[in-house]
């Protein structure tokens, strides 16, 4: 009994295996993908929204900064230098998820409208490609520029990590939540 549940439990991860390996194939073996990748980051509007994406992050996460001490030093209250800390990350990450929220669904909504006002649309449904590569390729481009997005703030969140009151646990954590948030 327990050789076949063991025998069972090894298709099952094979069958698993197998599609994952078809997936990435899907996803990073497409034309479709190298082709939006391509023409995203060759383009002079990627380092225009780079810069003001962390342009704005940092001046919004000064502000704050400096808004907060102002505050606390004011009120004439100690203030601890944790609490500050796990606020400054908060904003960043607030902030990060409210630009990716707007971003994101931009650069994707467009994708194959784009390619009907530019007439290519008909020249890519004739190819051998099947509409969920496509489509596919399309959405793996937009994930790997919002993974771009993701890793340029890093250093702002890195920020409120040296003040303190976050552990190196809750950036991954916001990571991986920021990520499922453009996915979906």
């Amino acid at each position: 009994m327990n050789s076949s549940r063991t025998l069972a439990r090894f298709r099952d991860m094979a069958a698993l295996k197998e599609w994952g390996r078809r997936l990435a194939r899907d996803v990073w073996d497409n034309p479709v993908t190298r082709k939006e990748l391509r023409g995203r980051m060759r383009a002079g509007r990627t380092f225009v929204t780079l810069s003001g994406y962390v342009g704005a992050l940092s001046v919004f996460l000064l502000g704050f900064y400096a808004l907060m001490v102002d505050s606390l030093s004011f009120s004439g209250t100690a203030y601890n230098v944790e609490d500050i800390g796990s606020s400054l990350f908060a904003v960043v990450v607030g902030m990060e998820m409210l630009l990716i929220s707007f971003t994101i669904p931009t650069l994707t909504a467009g994708a194959i409208s784009g390619e009907r006002e530019r007439q290519t649309y008909d020249l890519l449904r004739v190819t051998l490609l099947p509409a969920r590569r496509l489509v596919m390729g399309k959405l793996a481009a937009a994930l790997a520029y919002m993974g771009l997005l993701l890793v340029v703030a890093v250093p702002l969140q890195s920020v409120a990590f040296f003040f303190g009151g976050i552990s190196a646990a809750d950036v991954w954590l916001s990571l991986w939540v920021m990520v499922v948030n453009a996915l979906f």
